[in-house]
């Protein structure tokens, strides 16, 4: 849950940085003549929905680090130690067959 609340902390702080783009690429079609202010204004607020959310997944991301320090025993310092050696999520390299039985 941690690496998945972080892939979403990036995209959507990538997405931030094209809906800055976006606005001002809006602002300056308004500015030509060539946008409504109802378009400036729908970009603002898009970015604004977006920046609303940075701080939000940011939240969930140390709940979810501090969830894994509780369950590992360990102190935060040292959780955030082993989070930064991985870097991706573990790939199985084999996977199980289906319809072998359990037992």
């Amino acid at each position: 849950q941690y690496q998945g609340a972080s892939e979403r902390l990036e995209l959507a702080k990538s997405n931030l940085e094209d809906q800055r783009r976006t606005l001002d690429l809006v602002g300056k079609v308004v500015r030509s003549g060539y946008g409504s202010d109802l378009d400036l204004a729908q970009a603002k607020a898009t970015l604004a929905a977006m920046e609303s959310l940075v701080p939000q997944l940011e939240i969930a991301q140390q709940a979810h680090k501090h969830r894994l320090a509780v369950l590992l025993g360990e102190p935060l310092t040292q959780v955030e130690i082993r989070l930064s050696k991985q870097h991706s999520v573990p790939v199985m390299q084999n996977m199980v067959p289906v319809g072998l039985p359990s037992d």
